[in-house]
């Protein structure tokens, strides 16, 4: 069984599967070096060597500077719905899956383990992919929710040490 089958056997799902595949990929790599790097900067105490610190470092008050981490905080929770509809578009996999198993055995007029097998392949494939997608997805969306709170509390200790 190689690749191609096991997509031709997700059927019609995996193609919003693939596409919340390819978004929830590029957000986790975006925000992961996006963090690193405003990271680093904040441990090495170097505020203009990150432009967006730079930016919210030159707010007025602290609440317009953590106005502008809304940014990061709308991304993240596109991990969170990610993971809401990957899970769902398995379940609904899972649940065609089983119709056409049930569908396959009224039109043959029989009930063996060869034509409901074809059905529940498709349902559990379309599962797994959701589920592989869903998983990291909340996995980082939790990790990054943690990491923006350790960043904001670094930045305001050093803005209110500014003024």
């Amino acid at each position: 069984m190689n690749i191609v089958s096991i997509f031709e056997q997700a059927g019609f799902l995996f193609y919003p599967l693939s596409f919340f595949f390819i978004i929830a990929l590029g957000l986790i790599l975006h925000l992961s070096t996006q963090f690193f790097f405003i990271q680093r900067s904040l441990n090495n105490g170097d505020i203009n060597g990150n432009s967006f610190l730079k930016k919210s470092f030159q707010k007025k008050n602290l609440d317009q500077m953590m106005e502008s981490w809304n940014f990061f905080e709308r991304r993240i929770q596109w991990l969170s719905s990610i993971a809401s509809l990957s899970t769902m578009t398995g379940l609904l996999g899972t649940v065609i899956g089983i119709y056409n198993s049930f569908l396959s055995m009224k039109e043959q007029g029989i009930a063996t383990a060869e034509v409901f097998a074809a059905g529940i392949s498709t349902a559990l494939i379309t599962t797994i992919f959701g589920l592989c997608i869903a998983i990291p997805s909340l996995f980082f969306f939790h990790i990054f929710e943690h990491w923006i709170e350790v960043i904001l509390e670094k930045f305001s200790i050093l803005y209110e040490s500014k003024e």
